[in-house]
């Protein structure tokens, strides 16, 4: 019947090839990616149209191996956890989700801010085969929280001042960081379960350690680990690998040693 028709009442794509998507603040400073301010009622598709927070290009779109999240330059406040969750959002093996941050570092790029300790400011969850890079993630409980994946790849992510951990991971098959910097935290990262490997990264002062493995293996090279006090390196340290990194200590710190202390 010609005169019978319906309209969609919602957002959807039709996945022929990657998706660009768009995220930026509230003005232009230093933007490199979109040209208007972001607005959670747009579409985020283009950079005329980003939106403003990356949770919302979460909850809009199912993310697919290829697609890629550019988010621009600016203080993103954030009330909640960003969430990547389950195989919704996941890459595949040579084609990973990736979310970029604004190049732009001597504008500041782009910082994702939590506000509180109650939980990470950014969670990966069950999110296979992501790459994340040049974002800062800071002042919440863990920078980045990442659990039952594998394939993730964190690039230029600076976290900072995080109660508890700038790098979390477990129950993991493979975390990759590359010229990351984890400074100010309780511990710059732990590993629980899986693999981690850090290559050309600094871990600077971070309070109870430098890394801590609780079970599986972390690896360190060509890296900085700078300790004010107590251990580089904490936990199991037999599955603890690295060479041709820089120590430097103040009094009373060391290589190796301590305990771990939950906040939970």
């Amino acid at each position: 019947d010609p005169d019978l028709w319906d309209a969609n009442a919602t957002i959807f794509t039709i996945h022929n090839n990657e998706i660009f998507f768009y995220v930026s603040d509230t003005n232009l400073t230093g933007d490199v990616f979109t040209t208007v301010a972001g607005n959670s009622s747009n579409n985020g598709q283009t950079p005329a149209t980003p939106k403003d927070s990356i949770q919302d290009i979460l909850d809009a779109y199912n993310l697919e191996p290829g697609d890629k999240i550019f988010v621009d330059t600016g203080r993103y406040s954030l009330s909640n956890a960003i969430t990547a969750i389950s195989s919704d959002d996941a890459g595949s093996v040579g084609n990973p989700v990736v979310i970029q941050g604004s190049t732009n570092a001597v504008a500041g790029g782009a910082v994702l801010e939590r506000g509180n300790s109650t939980g990470p400011v950014l969670l990966v969850n069950g999110a296979n085969y992501l790459k994340i890079r040049d974002l800062t993630v800071k002042a919440g409980q863990d920078g980045i929280q990442v659990g039952s994946a594998t394939g993730i790849e964190l690039q230029r992510i600076v976290a900072v001042d995080n109660t508890r951990h700038g790098f979390y991971s477990s129950s993991s098959s493979y975390l990759s960081l590359q010229q990351c910097v984890s400074a100010r935290n309780q511990y710059g990262a732990y590993a629980a379960g899986n693999s981690m490997s850090f290559e050309n990264c600094v871990l600077w002062q971070n309070s109870a350690a430098g890394t801590y493995v609780a079970s599986g293996t972390l690896s360190a090279s060509n890296s900085i680990l700078r300790q004010a006090s107590g251990p580089a390196y904490a936990g199991s340290l037999g599955n603890i690998l690295g060479d041709y990194s820089l120590f430097d200590f103040a009094a009373g710190a060391t290589v190796a040693g301590g305990s771990y202390s939950s906040l939970a």
